[in-house]
């Protein structure tokens, strides 16, 4: 069975993949820079709070 959390790490997963999918080779716009690290950082929380819950 796979929790919530888990389900959240997968989405915010796939949402990296795919802003990866449409990154240019050059010329980056910030707001795609922002929301990168914006869901990394979602990512990394949600990792350590599913981490934190398990011990």
């Amino acid at each position: 069975m796979i929790d919530a959390k888990t389900k959240q790490i997968e989405m915010l997963e796939a949402e990296i993949a795919a802003l990866k999918k449409q990154w240019p080779a050059h010329s980056v716009s910030p707001a795609l820079l922002q929301r990168l690290d914006d869901l990394e950082d979602a990512l990394a929380e949600a990792k350590a709070s599913q981490g934190q819950d398990e011990s």
